[in-house]
């Protein structure tokens, strides 16, 4: 049977690596093994709940800031401005990259 901190550590880890899908595995494993070895602590099944929502909420708002930063880059990229001769420049943005993601 897995050590269930040692599941726990693996959540924590997941999340702040920037990995929120392997963060929802581990916590299905982790429920998975709190199912087999019989009633939990009292109130631990609320705060795994709460827990995977965070989670979810983690994965959510990561598509959301990438999708946003995609948007950004492509209005930059879109711009333009125009020197004294009335030439047009094309300002391109940085690669998109939201921190370890």
């Amino acid at each position: 049977m897995a050590d269930m901190g040692a599941l726990l550590d693996g959540v924590a880890e997941a999340l702040a690596d920037g990995d929120p899908g392997r963060a929802l595995q581990r916590l299905s494993e982790l429920e998975r093994v709190i199912g087999l070895a019989g009633p939990a602590a009292p109130g631990l099944a609320e705060r795994l709940a709460h827990l995977r929502e965070l989670a979810e909420a983690a994965v959510t708002g990561v598509a959301d800031a990438r999708a946003i930063l995609v948007a950004a880059r492509q209005a930059v990229q879109d711009a333009g401005t125009y020197d004294e001769a009335g030439e047009k420049t094309i300002h391109r943005g940085p690669a998109t990259q939201l921190g370890r993601f």
